[in-house]
């Protein structure tokens, strides 16, 4: 394995993710804004998890497919997707999008990154079944917890704001 590509991969969605950040700023949504968020969010969510794991998977085959043809197209995919990620993320205000996605974000661009790098070796005809696989297995850990964990978090951390 290549660590030093999955780690450009890796920094990728998170440079964009930043980006994101950066525009919500720059729009106004300030560090803390909870008047873009609902409060009331089913516990777990499942309607939540299967929409993630619909939009992670045909994005993950867009990604995966990019990386077969041409690696540049690939990390500029990767970064306009995760900087509009971001972009949402973030329009709750800095803080309340970090809270929101510090939970499951780690583990889901890892995933995409397995994914990302395993297009990029099949591209170059190199073994890559047990990268995928992986990066699967890494999207429906983090749609769990995404749909379970994240959210209890932003609904534990938007009633204390709310409250006080």
């Amino acid at each position: 394995m290549d660590l030093r590509r999955l780690l450009i991969i890796y920094a990728m969605f998170w440079v964009g993710i930043f980006i994101g950040a950066l525009l919500d700023l720059f729009l106004g949504f300030g560090f803390v804004s909870v008047r873009h968020v609902r409060t009331m969010l089913p516990i777990p969510d499942f309607r939540l998890f299967l929409g993630v794991i619909i939009v992670n998977f045909a994005s993950s085959i867009v990604i995966f497919v990019l990386g077969v043809l041409s690696v540049v197209v690939q990390l500029v995919a990767i970064l306009a997707v995760s900087a509009y990620v971001g972009e949402l993320a973030f329009r709750a205000g800095l803080v309340v999008g970090l809270v929101g996605i510090a939970p499951h974000a780690p583990l889901e661009f890892l995933g995409f990154s397995f994914i990302a790098y395993a297009g990029q070796c099949r591209g170059r005809g190199l073994p890559y079944a047990r990268y995928l696989a992986l990066g699967y297995v890494l999207l429906l850990v983090a749609a769990v917890v995404e749909s379970t964990l994240s959210i209890y978090i932003l609904h534990a951390f938007l009633t204390s704001m709310i409250n006080h």
